[in-house]
């Protein structure tokens, strides 16, 4: 963890987007990278590498001239989500929703979700933690960096969807 952070330090001048959640963490970082590299020269992990090994390979992987790189991050295991953050030191985070998905590994969902607002912890202090304002365990955390809430159905999050519309092809 120590020599990962090191190398992102010292390395890669990339801003950094860390994607968490129960579900929706590949599909949040696939959306995420499309609409940043309309603007910058962007990459992401491949498929869901999300685990402490393959994120430090993901990381060395990453090119000189990336502007923005998208890391999906793991939480199925407690303090997984506050290490990852802490090798990849994300300037930027994204927590989808809490849901069930690796519950057996915690007592409940609010550890869960505790383990997964680890992904903060290694943040840049200036950093942002964009937060699902749809999901009740989510609303009115305690954290210590800046919370933006996103949403669907709740009109008093910072950012919500309106007037949504399908379009083909």
């Amino acid at each position: 963890i120590k020599v990962m952070a090191w190398y992102r330090e010292k390395f890669i001048s990339a801003k950094y987007i860390g994607v968490t959640g129960s579900v929706g963490k590949t599909s949040t970082k696939d959306m995420l990278y499309y609409v940043f590299r309309e603007g910058f020269y962007t990459e992401r992990n491949l498929r869901n590498s999300n685990v402490q090994v393959k994120i430090g390979i993901n990381e060395q992987r990453v090119s000189s001239n990336t502007e923005v790189y998208i890391q999906e991050i793991g939480g199925g295991r407690p303090g997984g989500a506050s290490r990852h953050s802490r090798m990849i030191l994300p300037d930027a985070a994204v927590i989808t929703n809490i849901g069930t998905a690796h519950i057996g590994n915690y007592n409940s969902q609010e550890e869960l979700r505790d383990n997964k607002l680890g992904i903060s912890e290694g943040m840049n202090k200036d950093g942002m933690l964009f937060l699902n304002g749809d999901d009740s365990l989510l609303l009115d955390v305690n954290t210590n960096c800046d919370v933006t809430y996103f949403a669907l159905d709740n009109k008093t999050a910072d950012c919500y969807a309106d007037n949504i519309k399908e379009h083909l092809g």
